[in-house]
């Protein structure tokens, strides 16, 4: 039963059309961040498992609410609502702050999926050519997430911080070129 479930989730991520330039190649995005579930639990969390892999499809898709709650019910709509950004206001502190505080007063699970999110994200954070952008979103992961990390994953926090000082110095690649770095 939990491999079914595990499945449906897989599939249903994979055959989705992702609003990005290429479905597939984003859908590795959320499969990485399921993979990382597996590596840092020792447990197998199903619904876990099942969140990382669709945890941003009211982002990057037009389903329906009815459509998601039909197929994986009205907690894990609940919980992507919760994950999911309103790119209006991404850079407006006010919003940032509720934002993080209502993924703070929710579920384990969504926290949790939260930090993995982020740490994939920082691995492709300089793809972006924007420095401006790059040094927000960094500065947001450790504003909002580091401390998350320190609470519920201790155990790679210390690669974490690093991962996201890295990150500043980093840059961004064009044509497969570092060009520079943001501080």
């Amino acid at each position: 039963n939990e491999r079914v479930k595990i499945n449906l989730a897989y599939n249903f991520a994979k055959k989705l059309k992702y609003d990005h330039n290429n479905s597939n190649l984003y859908f590795s995005h959320p499969l990485r961040v399921a993979n990382m579930v597996l590596l840092h639990r020792r447990t197998v969390d199903i619904e876990l498992i099942i969140l990382a892999l669709n945890h941003n499809i009211l982002e990057v898709s037009n389903l329906s609410k009815k459509k998601i709650i039909d197929i994986f019910g009205s907690t894990f709509y609940e919980n992507i609502s919760i994950l999911t950004v309103n790119r209006k206001f991404q850079w407006n502190k006010n919003y940032k702050k509720k934002y993080y505080r209502n993924i703070n007063n929710h579920s384990h699970s969504v926290k949790i999926i939260k930090i993995l999110d982020k740490l994939d994200n920082l691995f492709i954070i300089g793809l972006n050519p924007n420095k401006k952008i790059r040094t927000k979103y960094i500065g947001e992961i450790e504003e909002y997430i580091l401390p998350k990390v320190k609470k519920f994953i201790p155990d790679i926090y210390s690669y974490f911080k690093k991962l996201v000082k890295n990150s500043y110095k980093l840059g961004h690649y064009k044509n497969n070129i570092l060009v520079k770095g943001n501080k």
